[in-house]
């Protein structure tokens, strides 16, 4: 499925670079290009380092991590706040482990320090529900 994305994403690159070079329209790739990498460079961080699984139980989240890294253990105690965000493509949980900033500007907000960024997206729409109604209610949520 991810190759068929990445496959997907460059055909449309290159027919959109082409169609706009024909037509001479050079100043949309500045505003187009920076849309296409922050896309392509979310989808390579997620396969790089992206959480694959989650599990839970009274006392640590236990993270499943690509490449046969070992599974990563967050306790309770280290994390300072979980916060539920909405995109395009679903929710996102961030878990704001302790040192982390969250900086406003107009409606978007910024991340700075150690966390976790959660997408709904590779996960099942109802599981992932099921874990933010369990995560949200074992821990302090920042709205």
């Amino acid at each position: 499925m991810m190759w068929s994305v990445i496959l997907l994403g460059l055909l449309s690159i290159y027919f959109y670079v082409d169609i706009l070079a024909k037509v001479h329209n050079y100043y949309t790739l500045v505003f187009v290009v920076p849309l296409y990498g922050y896309v392509f460079g979310d989808l390579f961080i997620w396969v790089m380092t992206g959480v694959r699984s989650v599990e839970m139980d009274a006392a640590e989240l236990r993270l499943g991590l690509p490449g046969g890294r070992p599974i990563r253990r967050v306790g309770f105690s280290e994390i300072g706040s979980i916060r539920v965000a909405s995109s395009l493509d679903g929710k996102i949980v961030h878990i704001l482990l302790h040192g982390a900033k969250v900086s406003k500007v107009l409606w978007m907000n910024f991340y700075s320090g150690p966390r976790i960024r959660i997408p709904e997206a590779p996960f099942d729409k109802r599981e992932f529900a099921e874990f933010i109604q369990r995560v949200t209610s074992a821990l302090p949520v920042a709205r």
